[in-house]
């Protein structure tokens, strides 16, 4: 599965896959530096609710955003 998992509460994509899938959700660190460095960028104020964008379930493979990596910000 691929997509956009944003960091609104309402997102709960991750939570189910990881649930149907029996797997924990885990912070990716990349994932999580990556996030910071894309805002302080962009000059977006960092906010908590923000990471959960990096929660991944375990054993996922993370795959970088090509579009973001055009434009510099990764």
């Amino acid at each position: 599965m691929t997509g956009g998992l944003g960091p609104t509460g309402d997102d709960i994509t991750r939570e189910m896959v990881a649930d149907v899938l029996g797997l924990e959700l885990r912070q990716d660190p990349q994932l999580l530096s990556s996030l910071r460095q894309r805002l302080q960028l962009r000059g977006i104020k960092w906010a908590a609710g923000i990471a959960r964008q990096a929660d991944v379930p375990a054993a996922a493979q993370v795959l970088p955003n090509e579009n973001e990596a055009r434009r510099g910000s990764i």
